[in-house]
């Protein structure tokens, strides 16, 4: 039988540990949990000393951050955070045009196009009443050949990109089909890209470099692709416009990670290549003063 693979999800805590571990940031006040603060309720404030440290001399806040960085430590983070690595390699490969919606039509062009079919049947109405009226000898035959003219433009006028100037009446109906067929192609493409296990909760330790990831709407999505629900659940366009915002968000904060990485790496780079401290060379001054005090007495 094949191995079985376990999956390793991270709770919004364990993101931000993440976060702190891989960009060196400190911890925001308003991410801490209860885990930072003493969960005994004997231990009342009188018993912490001012210097920050508890009953048993260890610093809190050191001790706390030391166990994170532990537990970070073990394979199973270590796999997260190559997954982490993974998944911000993989915002530049995403179908941006796709998910931004750009040859979707939009609503004003669906409004338009309504408006012009209104248009085109009070026109044929009208034309058609004219004929019949023609035919019934109670208007002249030449109207009636004007109108008939008429009536065969607006037959032709009716399938749109016949007439290049003038939309057709069926112009409403032809964007309504491919808006829903761009609805369903963008709909399909975000639950291949979520999978079973999700994808964009993978990406909330940049939050620590973009506040705007932090954004309530946003933490929905991200807790939905936790649970690996957010590729059954996302169907409407508001919500798909919310995944696309995130992503733009998440790539802006990629960016300054790569340049986070980079100034270190140019750094480390700097440091290896700068000369090791050469020994001060004793001077000829320094050789000629006495080191014996009575070597100086009268």
């Amino acid at each position: 039988m094949g191995s079985q693979i376990s999956v390793v999800r991270l709770s919004s805590h364990q993101h931000s540990a993440l976060a702190e571990c891989l960009f060196n940031l400190p911890r925001r006040g308003n991410n801490a949990t209860m885990s930072d603060q003493p969960t005994d309720p004997e231990l009342n404030k009188s018993d912490i000393p001012a210097d920050g440290t508890t009953t048993n001399g260890v610093d809190e806040p050191t001790s706390v951050k030391r166990t994170v960085r532990e537990e970070l430590n073990t394979p199973a983070h270590q796999r997260i955070e190559e997954e982490f690595e993974e998944a911000c390699a993989r915002l530049s490969e995403l179908d941006y045009e796709l998910l931004g919606m750009t040859n979707m039509p939009s609503e004003s062009d669906l409004e338009d196009a309504r408006h012009y079919r209104s248009i085109w049947h009070s026109a044929l109405m009208a034309v058609s009443a004219l004929l019949i009226l023609c035919i019934l000898d109670y208007l002249p035959a030449w109207l009636g050949g004007i109108t008939s003219a008429l009536l065969f433009a607006l037959a032709v006028g009716y399938f749109d990109g016949l007439i290049p100037i003038i939309p057709g009446g069926n112009r409403y109906v032809h964007l309504l089909r491919q808006r829903q067929r761009y609805h369903l192609r963008l709909r399909d493409y975000v639950r291949q890209l979520e999978g079973s296990y999700g994808y964009i909760h993978t990406l909330q330790p940049l939050q620590q470099l973009n506040p705007n990831l932090e954004k309530h709407y946003f933490n929905k999505l991200c807790s939905l692709s936790r649970k690996g629900l957010l590729a059954q659940q996302i169907s409407s366009l508001e919500n798909l416009r919310l995944y696309y915002q995130f992503l733009i968000e998440a790539g802006n904060a990629n960016q300054i990670r790569e340049q986070l990485k980079l100034k270190e790496q140019m750094e480390q780079e700097a440091q290896n290549m700068a000369p090791p401290e050469a020994e001060p060379v004793p001077t000829a001054e320094n050789m000629a003063e006495p080191t014996d005090d009575s070597a100086t007495s009268p």
